[in-house]
């Protein structure tokens, strides 16, 4: 089966959302240079394709092990982690997927795209309440991180926490009407009623 290819905005997303110096102590330039020539022919296969196989998630999957290897020798290159991001993506692997957030959070802790994305696709797997834990593990206020926000409260609808949710939007005040925010919250504050509803 594949799955749909949906641009490269996550990232792009999560690669503006880094912090541009590079740190020292890098991986050896050579396997860098390996990888990155490796990723730009993926990249521009599954592209063309418009679809990730069997064989295009086993390639990413085996690359972003070695990316990551490579960036656990030292060094948090914004685009060498966004790269590892989207090859975990593609691999559709949640241990890797996992390693790749891990690797950005760890390099920038207050990084909304990158975080939210993560609590997304723990929500998607049907792992909200992991989400939701994550999240207040490392965020002490959510309006300052209104994706995220938005990821929480997708994360409580999934757990039928609607309370919670409506709580929690309700809480974003202005930031909810930030154009990336408000397309994920008007349609789920509209939802709202009727799956409180349907649960009750």
């Amino acid at each position: 089966m594949s799955l749909p290819i949906r641009a490269f905005r996550s990232i792009v997303l999560v690669l503006v959302m880094l912090p541009t110096a590079a740190a020292a102590g890098q991986a050896p330039a050579a396997d860098l240079d390996a990888i990155r020539t490796e990723y730009r022919s993926l990249a521009e296969y599954i592209r063309k394709r418009q679809s990730v196989g069997d064989e295009e998630r086993k390639a990413s999957e085996a690359l972003a092990g070695r990316l990551l290897a490579s960036l656990d020798a030292g060094g948090n290159d914004p685009a060498l982690l966004a790269m590892a991001v989207q090859l975990a993506t593609w691999s559709g692997s949640e241990a890797t997927i996992d390693a790749a957030y891990a690797k950005i959070l760890a390099a920038r802790p207050d990084n909304d795209v990158a975080l939210s994305q993560w609590l997304t696709s723990l929500t998607g797997r049907g792992d909200g309440e992991r989400a939701v834990a994550e999240a207040s593990a490392r965020v002490s206020d959510l309006t300052r991180m209104p994706r995220t926000a938005m990821s929480v409260a997708e994360a409580y609808i999934a757990l039928n926490r609607f309370d919670d949710a409506e709580v929690l939007l309700e809480s974003l005040g202005p930031a909810a009407m930030a154009r990336e925010v408000a397309t994920r919250n008007k349609p789920m504050r509209l939802r709202l009623p009727e799956l409180q509803q349907r649960w009750a």
